[in-house]
């Protein structure tokens, strides 16, 4: 090749007018990025600065966020391979590339969870008197002890579900935990499988009192060594945890009316697919992992093995045990100077002068909620009107909207039903909420509604005035004390005209577009970024 030629190539792998960046570097793969930012959650569970018991929260978290990266993300490729369409990402990749790099990254991340844990977690907590053991590590009165406490707590609530010729292998839920038996049929000698769910609902972490502080044990352990106990005078050949994780990617059909769409998205998800199968522990044959693999329908390269317990169980008893030296301190957030008197009108205070707030430094209870229930009680205010995208079903907020509400306020709320993995609690929250006559709209077909705004009107001394509370974060109690997020009261007429604007578009038929304060998706909000870009270029 001449030099000329291998400046020619090496000048079009540059972006032009963006020097040192070359062709490939142009965009990150949209799925692999997301598996680096759980990277981060995993690093915060491996980083010594991090406390002991927090480590085992993060491990939590990284597991939970990475199920709904499967749900979601890797439903939507598998969707992909499976449709007659060709798709490609940013980075040129086909779906089925995709997954193969994504399980490939994934195994890396377990495999480096279980070093951590073995060889970093365990031996610490064990220095603090906490000490997770296998059943092989217990002497035989702790043994018996606790297999009397699977007779009495645990064995009422299984319920083994065998396969034969009048009994069909059972439907497995999405992200349950299962244990599948490999046993010897009785009479005709042949191999049967059987399938016990472990549920979520009970602990999945045991104490064991001994002379050594906080011994605990898993429930899986308790289980898989009281199996005789489930199948008496059957001879327990093999058995192997395993997991399932389904597609959660619905498309559904938009033609319906949005509630019902998503009650029949909420129905395709219990069946979907399965995308994923994990399994854990050793098996002394394959028999019993193949046959769970032909039946669930599920090809080699959707099986994970898995490395530990972080895979398919919480650590929640452990996390809770009282060492505050191995947590994090508590936080107590501040409560923002103009909302320190108690006693003082919060629409004078609005009135007087915007407000900011910083969450979670700043108290969410003692401003936004504070904000919406004066306005519940304030015999002075007309209407409220919320955006509601996650929240719980019994904050403060929601007990405020159904008590101005049944004290003759006009009170509306949009209740995002297409928030991810919301969908049933925010379907509960409707009928709730409609239950005491309050007016809710039920999101947009074909758009999801992430805006964060509270609008309050207001019958003042001279005019009626409107206040509103633009956040970036949702109207939820916990995730205020965690996440970082602002927020903005005003009554500035400019903004409040606006936000009503919006309240109208999304409740009604208003088609205003020229919004001058707001930015508003999708009218106007990427038009004016593009602006603003422009002008950062340009300077």
């Amino acid at each position: 090749m001449t030099s000329s030629k291998i400046k020619q190539d090496k000048k079009e792998d540059f972006i032009p007018g963006v020097a040192g960046f070359e062709k490939a570097e142009r965009s990150f793969n949209r799925e692999l990025s997301w598996l680096e930012f759980n990277q981060r959650v995993l690093e915060q569970a491996i980083t010594k600065e991090t406390p002991l018991l927090e480590r085992l929260r993060f491990f939590d978290i990284f597991v939970s966020n990475l199920d709904e990266f499967y749900m979601r993300r890797v439903g939507r490729l598998r969707n992909q391979v499976l449709s007659p369409l060709s798709f490609q990402s940013s980075d040129g990749l086909s779906p089925k590339q995709q997954i193969i790099k994504i399980k490939a990254r994934v195994q890396e991340q377990m495999k480096l969870m279980q070093e951590e844990l073995s060889g970093q977690i365990y031996p610490a907590l064990e220095k603090e008197g906490i000490r997770p053991v296998r059943w092989s590590d217990l002497k035989n009165e702790s043994k018996e002890k606790l297999t009397e406490v699977f007779i009495g707590n645990i064995f009422p609530i299984l319920t083994p579900l065998a396969v034969d010729y009048g009994h069909p292998f059972p439907f497995i839920s999405n992200l349950s935990k299962s244990l599948g038996v490999s046993l010897l049929h009785p009479v005709n000698g042949e191999k049967v499988f059987s399938r016990v769910k472990i549920p979520h609902e009970i602990p999945q972490w045991y104490r064991i009192e001994d002379e050594k502080g906080h011994t605990y044990i898993n429930i899986d352990e308790i289980v898989i060594n009281n199996l005789e106990e489930l199948f008496p005078g059957t001879k327990i050949l093999d058995k192997l945890i395993f997991r399932v994780t389904r597609n959660s990617d619905f498309e559904g059909d938009e033609s319906l009316d949005l509630k019902e769409h998503i009650e029949e998205g909420l129905r395709e998800q219990k069946f979907s697919p399965v995308i994923r199968l994990e399994y854990g522990g050793e098996t002394k044959d394959s028999w019993i992992l193949d046959y769970i693999k032909n039946e669930l329908e599920i090809d080699a390269e959707d099986v994970y093995r898995m490395s530990c317990l972080p895979n398919y169980t919480r650590f929640d008893e452990l996390i809770k045990i009282d060492k505050p030296h191995l947590k994090f301190r508590p936080w107590k957030p501040k409560i923002p100077r103009d909302f320190l008197d108690k006693k003082s009108n919060i629409f004078h205070k609005i009135k007087g002068k915007d407000i900011v707030v910083h969450h979670p430094y700043e108290s969410f209870s003692s401003s936004v909620e504070r904000f919406i229930e004066t306005a519940a009680n304030d015999p002075k205010v007309l209407a409220i009107k919320i955006t509601l995208y996650r929240t719980t079903l019994n904050s403060k907020i929601i007990e405020s909207l159904i008590f101005a509400a049944q004290n003759g306020k006009q009170v509306a709320c949009l209740v995002e039903l297409k928030a991810s993995f919301e969908e049933e609690q925010n379907m509960r929250l409707t009928e709730k909420l409609e239950r005491e006559g309050i007016h809710v709209i039920t999101g947009m077909v074909g758009l999801k509604t992430h805006s964060k705004m509270c609008l309050v009107v207001r019958r003042d001394h001279d005019k009626v005035t409107t206040y509103t509370h633009l956040g970036t974060g949702n109207y939820n109690p916990v995730t205020s004390n965690i996440y970082t997020d602002l927020g903005l009261f005003t009554c500035r007429e400019e903004v409040t005209r606006e936000v009503m604007e919006v309240f109208n578009f999304l409740t009604g038929f208003s088609q205003k577009k020229d919004y001058k304060t707001l930015l508003v998706a999708p009218l106007n909000i990427k038009k004016r970024f593009i602006e603003l870009i422009d002008y950062e270029i340009k300077a």
